[in-house]
């Protein structure tokens, strides 16, 4: 057992050490043999205290096999006197054979003769985050998601692996700036996302907001961007943290499963979004029944005016991101045939998570 430079952890209240809500393990750094852990260490090893402070322990043998390398090079940086502490993400076999991730940080404990004797290990289970992360790396990879962040004092971004591939650039190419992300986006729509970010970056508010880019090969894609914001102490964004996902075939499936008299219909509602649309009418332009139209939207998953809505609804958000002189929400909500403001606002908010007057005023307040 170590010498009597040790004798002042027992005299620790127990009860102190082992409420912390962390691991704490001391390790001799010469033998690399577990000599005191607490109740909380314990439950991380699967093993109980006796076992562990018995001094017959290396953390080592606790060490997943696929991470040992990783941390016995830290190990003896550390005894080389390279480094006075470490920090890792590791993963330990458990007794029963289950897998435990650890944050873990490590700090170099010397004797009275200024000799490193000891290590101090603290430990957080974080096999519940871990999960969660591995869980969204899958859907990610299943939906084709693009994760991105973007730091706005140096206009540099990092992005996730798909992000390229989304955006059809090659696959080595690095991440974007704001501007090579901005000359990607369709010439149309390159406004409106430009004063999207520079509105949530000078609010701190989020976005979701859907737009084309033109591809290297001249493909138009449509994609549904949604980020956050992160502040630093003075409320100014630091960061912005965000998801892109491709819905092209989302935006094209019903024009291309449609029969010729139902694409034509879905493009005169496209054109004529800000007029007044009956069943009655569509049936009529497209030169069939009115059953046939509700047919139609109801293999869709959907009805004619939930579909009609959803198209002005996106032309009001152009219109209140993008506002002139003497925007109103009421005038845009009769501008795009919504001639109830009330429900006009809660279905706003409904499609977009945010009141309408909400996005007016973020787009005035980027404008200033």
């Amino acid at each position: 057992m170590p010498e009597r430079e040790l004798d002042h952890v027992d005299k620790f209240p127990r009860a102190f050490l082992d409420n912390l809500g962390v691991g704490i393990s001391l390790v001799d750094v010469a033998r690399g043999q577990i000599v005191f852990a607490n109740t909380e260490c314990a439950r991380i090893f699967g093993c109980s205290q006796q076992e562990l402070n018995s001094g017959q322990i290396t953390f080592i043998e606790l060490t997943h096999p696929e991470d040992r390398d990783r941390n016995l090079a830290e190990h003896h940086r550390l005894l080389k006197g390279e480094i006075r502490q470490y920090r890792l993400r590791k993963r330990y076999l458990r007794r029963d054979g289950s897998v435990v991730w650890a944050r873990v940080a490590v700090n170099g404990i010397s004797d009275s003769a200024g000799t490193l004797r000891w290590c101090c290990a603290v430990l957080e289970d974080i096999t519940e985050k871990v999960r969660l992360e591995q869980q969204l790396s899958l859907a990610v990879r299943v939906s084709g998601m693009a994760t991105w962040s973007y730091v706005v004092r140096t206009n540099t971004s990092e992005t996730s692996k798909t992000y390229n591939s989304v955006f059809g650039v090659g696959e080595n190419e690095g991440a974007p700036s704001l501007d090579e992300l901005l000359r990607r986006v369709h010439p149309d729509d390159r406004k409106s996302v430009a004063t999207t970010i520079q509105r949530a970056i000078a609010t701190g508010s989020g976005y979701a907001q859907e737009y084309r880019i033109v591809q290297e090969n001249g493909h138009v894609r449509w994609l549904r961007s949604m980020a956050s914001c992160t502040l630093d102490t003075a409320g100014c964004v630091t960061h912005l943290f965000g998801a892109t996902i491709d819905i092209t075939e989302s935006k094209n499936r019903i024009q291309h499963r449609s029969p010729k008299q139902m694409s034509e219909m879905l493009a005169y509602i496209d054109e004529n979004w800000n007029e007044p649309l009956s069943i009655d009418l569509l049936a009529k332009q497209a030169g069939c029944s009115s059953r046939k139209i509700h047919r139609f939207f109801a293999s869709e998953g959907t009805t004619a005016v939930a579909h009609i809505k959803k198209v002005r609804l996106r032309h009001s958000r152009q219109q209140l991101s993008n506002p002139e002189r003497g925007t109103t929400v009421t005038g845009v909500a009769l501008a795009c045939c919504f001639q109830n403001v009330g429900h006009f606002a809660r279905d706003y908010r409904n499609e977009f998570g945010e009141l309408p007057s909400e996005t007016l005023k973020q787009a005035r307040s980027s404008e200033r």
